[in-house]
């Protein structure tokens, strides 16, 4: 039987699917950030995201755009989202990746050693070792402002210290990494008895005691990562902080402001960029999850009255996000606050 490693092999899974605020959106602005911050004040029962529309003939599909991070006291107005929800035939959620094996539980079990090697670099190297002098400087700065300890943090690969740091600098800035947006939805959609559909690109590792083997042998080009990381935490957490405010708010001319690139960032390139690793199956990853949504998307907007789907912000504002590729295939794509064609024909004289 095919198990998910989504479980057990929370390590693997959770840098395939890092989201790292500073990698997926990029700041039209830099600020210098010191870690004592003001605390984000949108904080209670906000309105959250405005929904985008798209519509094929007279089936239409509500997307709501989702962000991380996000203020952490901040909870959404969801009345409008669920009651869309009730009414549609399918909810279809963001695209994921699964890495998955046929191996038994009991050589699962056996694996899980190798799970925690693989944070540690290949030769054991400290971080000193395999950092340029001067981004080490800056580690050792930045690690004094948000650890107590990094003893554990050194000889682990920069990508996973990279990690670690952001997730610190987010919680000292008022901000969590989980909106609770999936949450929500699947329970709305269950007690409705909705469909939901979940895109998925599916990893099928034959080898996973192998892959596992060759990871842990496998040096990441991964300084730039950290590098890059370390930058986004010394200057942009306030960037970050008003972004979140913004989507808290609904406020899309805000966050329209903001220039959002790729979430298939450095970290994941340096992950997964490995050419030793293809032959595993981990091979245009990004593309591949792009096209799995998007069919799972002109399936929904042909086949049901009313779709409800969720969507990272980025993809949704991006001029080459998968709004704007629906657009191109000939859908209606309306973003909030923008006059629907029937509107703007009402108005005509």
């Amino acid at each position: 039987m095919q198990r998910s490693m989504k479980g057990w092999a929370a390590l693997l899974l959770t840098m395939m699917q890092w989201n790292v605020c500073a990698a997926a959106d990029e700041t039209i602005a830099t600020e210098p950030t010191a870690r004592a911050m003001e605390t984000v004040e949108v904080a209670g029962v906000q309105p959250g995201p405005s929904l985008w529309r798209v519509s094929h003939g007279d089936n239409e599909m509500w997307i709501l755009g989702t962000l991380t991070p996000v203020p952490k006291r901040m909870q959404w107005e969801a009345a409008d989202v669920d009651s869309i929800i009730r009414e549609s035939q399918q909810v279809l959620l963001g695209p994921s990746i699964n890495v998955r094996s046929d191996i038994g539980f009991f050589a699962q079990l056996a694996l899980v050693p190798k799970l925690f090697a693989i944070r540690k670099n290949p030769g054991k190297e400290t971080l000193p070792e395999v950092l340029p002098p001067e981004v080490y400087a800056r580690w050792q700065t930045l690690s004094k402002q948000y650890f107590r300890s990094t003893r554990g943090l050194e000889k682990r690969r920069p990508i996973f210290v990279a990690q670690e740091l952001f997730k610190e600098a987010i919680e000292d800035a008022g901000l969590r990494d989980e909106n609770g947006v999936n949450e929500r939805v699947l329970k709305v959609a269950k007690k409705a008895k909705v469909t939901v559909e979940s895109p998925k690109v599916i990893v099928m590792v034959k080898d996973m005691k192998g892959l596992l083997a060759e990871f842990e042998d496998t040096t990441l080009d991964d300084v730039a990562c950290l590098d890059k990381t370390m930058t986004y935490v010394e200057h942009d957490l306030g960037t970050m902080r008003r972004r979140a405010d913004a989507w808290a708010i609904g406020d899309v001319d805000t966050l329209r402001a903001m220039t959002f690139t790729d979430s298939y960032d450095t970290c994941l390139r340096s992950l997964f960029g490995a050419p030793n690793l293809e032959k595993y199956g981990f091979v245009n990853l990004r593309e591949r999850a792009r096209d799995t949504w998007l069919e799972a998307a002109e399936k929904a907007l042909k086949t049901h009255r009313s779709t409800f789907a969720v969507l990272s912000m980025g993809q949704l504002l991006r001029d080459d996000g998968y709004a704007a590729e629906l657009r191109k295939r000939g859908y209606l794509v309306e973003a909030p606050g923008e006059a629907s064609p029937e509107d703007v024909e009402a108005a005509s004289p």
